[in-house]
């Protein structure tokens, strides 16, 4: 049962998290796009857009490519889907960001797209592919178009989706979790590789950026820092990781782990409803704290 303030669709967008497809078994996939046509999501309304958060191919080939733009546009609904790349869909320099974007019809590895209520900036920050995680690491091309695209975009919230989270937000047991205080499993930029504090400087000028959504960890919903807030200065972002539909281990081998989706509404006051989805288990997750809805408010 949904609660009664429930929010409202064209201000709510539902976001996926990391599929690998090439790994993902066909039973998860096929109970996610299932589960997206049952009654407690058509209760909730159709989101104005889908957010995909990268590594949607698992090697980077192009079977892959096809099968995964394949699910993503039996989506139910009008809504369009909107993505942004992953260090797997790049692959250890198995092609280009740039190669990956077209690949996966992306219009280009960097974006902007308007919601009305606030603005999706996507991007893939790194060029180097050839140590494994190393997309996480900004280049200075790619810094200096999210400084530039923050500056010409400041009439309306910004919403950053990124695959890599910040850093020391998402964590858990090392021995199960991949946590974004690891080396490649969190953005950094090239002055400031250890942490994201160098990112978080140029963020702190722009006010108007409100959230950063990320993916990337397989993180489940009783992971430490999943929905956080982060300080930018002398305010506070909210930071949203979407779990995944591969299952959220690292060893990504049980089938029945949670298969779930996040559901974000952005709230007249600029705060951040979270409502994540269990496809497998039938019903809306109680989140941290046993509340359906999780609520992050932004400075």
């Amino acid at each position: 049962m949904i609660p009664s303030y429930a929010p409202y669709a064209p201000h709510s967008v539902q976001c996926v998290g990391d599929i690998h497809m090439g790994v993902i078994s066909q039973q998860r996939q096929d109970d996610w796009i299932a589960g997206l046509s049952k009654r407690a999501i058509q209760s909730f309304g159709d989101p104005v857009a889908n957010i995909q958060l990268g590594d949607m191919s698992n090697t980077a080939l192009s079977s892959q490519d096809a099968d995964v733009l394949a699910l993503l546009s039996s989506i139910p609904g009008a809504a369009p889907t909107y993505k942004v790349l992953g260090n797997h869909d790049v692959y250890l320099d198995a092609r280009s960001p740039e190669a990956a974007a077209s690949a996966l019809g992306l219009p280009s590895r960097n974006w902007v797209e308007d919601l009305g209520f606030a603005y999706l900036v996507g991007i893939y920050p790194g060029d180097n592919q050839a140590d494994y995680n190393n997309g996480s690491i900004f280049s200075a091309a790619c810094l200096d178009w999210l400084e530039a695209t923050l500056e010409s975009h400041a009439d309306k919230d910004v919403w950053i989706v990124c695959h890599f989270p910040l850093y020391d937000t998402v964590l858990g047991d090392v021995d199960t979790h991949w946590r974004s205080i690891d080396s490649g499993f969190f953005v950094a930029d090239l002055d400031a590789k250890t942490d994201s504090s160098g990112v978080l400087s140029m963020l702190a000028d722009y006010p108007h950026v409100k959230a950063w959504l990320s993916a990337h960890t397989h993180s489940d919903l009783a992971t430490p820092g999943l929905f956080t807030m982060v300080t930018v200065g002398s305010r506070q972002i909210a930071h949203v990781n979407v779990s995944s539909l591969v299952p959220p281990d690292k060893g990504q081998a049980n089938p029945l782990s949670s298969l779930t989706t996040m559901y974000l509404t952005w709230r007249d006051d600029s705060s951040i409803e979270i409502r994540p989805r269990n496809f497998n288990g039938g019903g809306w997750w109680d989140t941290v704290g046993g509340y359906r809805v999780s609520i992050l408010s932004p400075t």
